[in-house]
């Protein structure tokens, strides 16, 4: 898919490489590049001519000015015509097909719409999740405060048996962590695998929303296994076992 134009001592190659470097893009199709390729032949006609500028303007001042108008036109034509190829390229963009699909592209005003229709702010899915639960896993914080304001619940069990709070923690939503401890989410809750939402924040990359969780109370399975050592020491009187834990 290439073109050689040859005018005098001009010689210009147009390959689908050089359209590509002209419109800004990795690839362009069959149609726009016949689109494209005679405006940009003219273009780059007249940019090489006028490479000659002092002869030119020396023999016919007029002439230039023409070419300098035919490129500053080509120039607009080539921009047009790759807007036109883009809009042409992007995909149109379908409406959510359900109230969770809103709600993960935070899309109020489609969430309001499946609520007038019927839906309830704490439906779930097949995954059992709700507004409120895709609100926190896709960091949506207008819908997760739409939610609640509208009486979501903020404890609701998806499929594997987390709260809103398990998903903040395992995505790292610390802004949304803040929003559900503030708004009086259960702290204790332990999904199907026996895990708090403390468990959930481990790594380096969750370093701050642990410390968060943990002050505001939330426990660990390790917490817990020290706790009840440290009880099963006090128990027996074994000092050792108790400093052990502390």
């Amino acid at each position: 898919m290439a073109k050689r134009l040859v005018c005098g001592s001009i010689h210009l190659r147009l390959d689908h490489a050089t359209l590509c470097r002209f419109n800004g893009k990795t690839s362009l199709n069959e149609s726009v590049f016949s689109l494209v390729c005679p405006v940009l032949v003219c273009s780059q006609m007249v940019k090489e001519i006028t490479t000659m500028k002092r002869q030119i303007t020396l023999a016919c001042p007029q002439m230039m000015r023409t070419l300098q108008g035919i490129l500053a036109a080509a120039a607009l034509a080539v921009a047009g015509f790759a807007a036109t190829a883009q809009a042409q390229e992007k995909p149109e963009e379908k409406p959510p097909a359900d109230i969770w699909q809103a709600a993960a592209k935070g899309d109020m005003e489609a969430i309001k719409g499946f609520l007038a229709k019927g839906s309830k702010i704490d439906d779930q899915n097949k995954d059992g999740y709700s507004v409120l639960h895709v609100a926190i896993r896709s960091g949506q914080a207008a819908v997760a405060e739409f939610a609640l304001a509208n009486g979501a619940d903020i404890n609701l069990r998806s499929n594997s048996k987390k709260t809103p709070l398990h998903y903040a923690a395992q995505y790292n939503q610390l802004a949304l962590a803040k929003l559900l401890v503030a708004a009086k989410a259960d702290l204790a809750v332990k999904d199907k695998k026996g895990r708090t939402a403390l468990d959930l924040a481990t790594g380096e990359a969750k370093r701050e929303m642990a410390e968060f969780l943990r002050d505001a109370g939330v426990t660990s399975k390790s917490d817990e296994a020290a706790a009840k050592s440290i009880f099963v020491a006090a128990k027996i009187g074994s000092i050792d076992a108790i400093k052990k834990h502390l």
